[in-house]
């Protein structure tokens, strides 16, 4: 049957194989470069849903629109982000981040509306989302067999930046397999049977534990809801099986706790840094960006705080909570946490409505990705972003709904937006492209010791002023060329979307190469305190303490250097170890006096 803009099937394949795209979109942080720059995922995705709702709201002749209180919870919680965004404006807040969950989430519902639409397009995208989990399942144990089964040292990850994300998304698509394993057909059968072996292996050797507890936890519901009846009887029958059971559980959160010790006692610690953030602005937050952006220094307080704390050896840089409650109440305070948990709520209690096998499949991924919320980022990481866009829909197009019309002028306009939207996002990826070719091109130079024409280039990039990587690269090169008064404005521009060690190392510098000492005494002393087991921001002190002939202080962080354990050996580390070894030995306590 034809339509005014094409005909049925053909625009659900091409609406299915857009789709498909977009959860296939972690290849895109490998694959898609230009002249050997990567392009911001997040771009590439945002251009891509801006098409796909072109593409629906184009092709959907029907002037209803499909809405549930799941929807409406997102719309306020979008909402007060944007009234948030508007009028409590912070530096690190940047436009294009907003509009791009704005658009990714437009996208979603269009989404949705199709699926309520097209029921033949929900059956696509299941086999489209298996067949990307086939290929990233074939990656990763490729990557296995690349490492020649060296275990010990072992770095599986798909295409993915990181192996926990990774196996996360693992997790979510082995919870929607048993789908495909209930299949009239025995080879569809077989291949979902054979590719959820391999990612449960995968799975267990990349060794998250954020994802052992997820797919426990989600498969444990499934299996409780498959043999509830028999699990009832076998209760009532012995009071030993569920003290057993529940013996189990205990035993095995101890032993994902001492699997990784350094790690969760790490995250620990953000979580108390983190607390002491929303501490400052506790009911509207500090302001969207603002965890990334202040964190760093909110621990260097912890440590100034709780001096010779047991975490001074596991800190880090962190742009991250490993915990979406904890950094959406960091930016967004009380309320945005609130409004997030009723989106939560609203979801779960939609899920209760749907139909088995729906009901129980929808549930069990919630429950992964709240568990996930607890102790990953989900939300943060852009390899994800594709899957929630698509998974989202698929797992609440069934949900109880109310419909509402959409007048002519209202969808021609929205179209317009759309394009608009398209035209932009377009021109905004090709200015991407454009300055990070100039940038590797002043990184080349850099190589070649040429920093001249490394500075002349960078002085000519745009559209990078907020991107903080850059910053800390041109003022590196700045401090390179002995400019530290030019270095030092662009250091501060980065100071403003990011708190890092190694930045306020290099302000530290430049201070010191313009002769204020003080204040190149607090940004190394600051340096010190975001990640204390590092020996350079104390040799920096040592040296300046030195070089000014206040050799007591000097003598004193000389002897800290001496006797602090190596954590990660280097020939930096070699180096300081080794001066200062030769200091001490011409230099005691009583000849300085």
């Amino acid at each position: 049957m034809k339509t005014k803009f094409g005909i049925n099937h053909l625009n659900t394949y091409i609406l299915s194989a857009l789709l498909i795209l977009l959860v296939a979109s972690p290849v895109f942080h490998f694959t898609f470069f230009f002249d050997g720059i990567l392009v911001g995922q997040q771009f590439i995705i945002s251009f891509i849903c801006i098409i796909c709702s072109l593409f629906i709201w184009s092709t959907n002749l029907k002037t209803e629109i499909h809405y549930s209180v799941f929807d409406i919870s997102i719309g306020c919680f979008l909402l007060y982000i944007g009234i948030h965004f508007f009028f409590f404006p912070n530096p690190y807040s940047i436009t294009s981040d907003y509009l791009y969950f704005i658009n990714i989430v437009f996208c979603s519902f269009l989404i949705k509306q199709s699926l309520k639409n097209k029921q033949a397009l929900s059956d696509f995208l299941k086999y489209g989302i298996a067949l990307v989990f086939i290929s990233q399942v074939s990656l990763g144990v490729y990557q296995l067999l690349d490492l020649k089964l060296q275990i010990p040292n072992i770095d599986i990850k798909g295409s993915f930046d990181n192996s926990g994300i990774y196996s996360l998304f693992l997790t979510i698509h082995l919870l929607i397999l048993p789908i495909f394993l209930r299949s009239t057909k025995t080879i569809v059968r077989l291949v979902a049977l054979v590719f959820a072996l391999f990612g449960l292996i995968l799975i267990v050797l990349v060794g998250s534990r954020t994802a052992w507890l997820a797919l426990l936890s989600g498969s444990f519901l499934i299996l409780l809801n498959t043999y509830r009846y028999f699990l009832t009887k076998v209760i009532q029958a012995n009071w030993k099986y569920p003290v057993a059971f529940f013996t189990g559980i205990v035993l095995c959160l101890k032993y994902l706790y001492s699997f990784k010790q350094d790690s969760a006692d790490g995250r620990m610690l953000i979580w108390k840094s983190t607390l002491l953030l929303i501490r400052d602005s506790p009911l509207f937050g500090n302001g969207f960006g603002a965890f990334g952006a202040r964190y760093n220094f909110y621990q260097a307080t912890y440590f100034s705080i709780n001096r010779n704390s047991q975490f001074e050896n596991l800190a880090a840089n962190s742009k991250v909570a490993f915990n979406e409650f904890l950094q959406i109440t960091a930016d967004f305070g009380i309320i945005g946490l609130l409004l997030f948990l009723f989106v939560i709520y609203q979801f779960f209690r939609g899920c209760l409505g749907l139909p088995y096998p729906y009901k129980i499949y929808s549930i069990s991924i919630g429950i992964v990705f709240l568990i996930s919320f607890s102790f990953s980022y989900p939300f943060r990481s852009v390899n994800l972003h594709g899957l929630l866009i698509v998974a989202l829909p698929l797992l609440t197009f069934l949900f109880q709904s109310k419909k509402i019309s959409v007048g002519k002028y209202l969808k021609i306009g929205l179209l317009f937006c759309l394009c608009l939207g398209l035209v932009f996002n377009g021109m905004w990826i090709f200015k991407q492209v454009k300055a990070r070719i100039m940038w590797n091109n002043a990184f080349e130079a850099v190589l070649e010791n040429d920093y001249d024409n490394a500075v002349r280039l960078c002085k000519k990039i745009e559209n990078l002023e907020h991107d903080p990587n850059f910053l800390y690269f041109y003022g590196s090169v700045l401090l390179e060329k002995q400019d530290p008064q030019l270095a030092l404005t662009v250091f501060k521009k980065a100071e403003l979307f990011m708190a890092d060690n190694d930045l306020y190392l290099n302000i530290g510098d430049c201070y010191a190469l313009m002769g204020n000492k003080t204040m190149a005494i607090n940004y190394y002393r600051l340096s010190n305190m975001v990640v204390p087991h590092k020996l350079l921001p104390k040799f920096k002190l040592f040296e300046l303490y030195i070089k000014s002939g206040d050799f007591v202080n000097g003598y004193a962080i000389a002897k800290e250097i001496d006797t602090m354990p190596v954590k990660v050996n280097s020939a930096v580390v070699e180096y300081i170890k080794e001066s200062i070894n030769t200091w001490l030995k011409s230099h005691t306590r009583r000849s300085i006096k």
